[in-house]
């Protein structure tokens, strides 16, 4: 008999994680990038740009990796979405790879998330578990690609001018 719930137990714990896993492949399928090469700049600099611009925008907190040329900020609530009448929040990912020792692409995401109930306070909306994957927020993503190409002086001049939506 304990055996048969320890075994139970386990399978749960494996339906748990595959679940976990499937919802971050689908989100990372569905993932929209703006990706853009800037030349002429030390990643230190860029680095800096680029985290100094997202906090600018209002996200804060977050995780960010610079030896890994990463940074993930926090969730910015308040947003709401008119197709779902509904709050939504919002996070930046930016990945920068080293392109030659003063090239870099800056390949930068808006992952926005739903909820679909209405009439809560804001307490409630943060606290909530209840978000749903949605489209990532592309015209947010290419304002912020704009801003750093604005930002980043003009002797590191970009590279390419157009953002690409990549879905990889």
């Amino acid at each position: 008999m304990m055996l048969s719930h320890s075994r139970n137990f386990l399978i749960a714990c494996c339906l748990v994680v595959c679940a976990c896993n499937v919802a971050t492949k689908f989100d990372e399928a569905r993932a929209v990038w703006v990706t853009r090469d800037f030349k002429d700049i030390g990643y230190s600099s860029l680095f800096a740009v680029v985290s100094t611009t997202i906090n600018s925008e209002g996200f804060r907190g977050g995780v960010t990796d610079p030896g890994r040329g990463r940074l993930e900020s926090g969730w910015r609530y308040g947003d709401s979405q008119r197709k779902i009448r509904g709050p939504s929040r919002r996070k930046v990912i930016v990945e920068i790879d080293l392109l030659t020792s003063r090239s870099h692409r800056v390949r930068l995401r808006v992952k926005e998330e739903v909820l679909r109930k209405q009439g809560l306070l804001a307490t409630q909306v943060r606290e909530n578990e209840e978000w749903e994957i949605y489209e990532d927020n592309l015209e947010e993503a290419e304002f912020l690609m704009a801003k750093l190409k604005a930002l980043i002086p003009s002797s590191a001049a970009s590279v390419q001018d157009e953002g690409d939506d990549d879905d990889s």
